[in-house]
């Protein structure tokens, strides 16, 4: 069985996502997003 703890972000990754989701409720496209939280595409965001 692998160990799940292994799997948890960190506490910058969360903020970074929790960022991500605040964004697209106000109406962001992906892209944007991506651009505004330095991600590399609109598939990371």
């Amino acid at each position: 069985m692998s160990d799940p703890t292994q799997n948890k972000p960190d506490a910058d990754e969360r903020q970074r996502a929790l960022s991500a989701v605040e964004l697209r409720v106000q109406g962001n496209t992906y892209a944007q997003i991506a651009a505004a939280l330095d991600y590399a595409d609109e598939s990371g965001a």
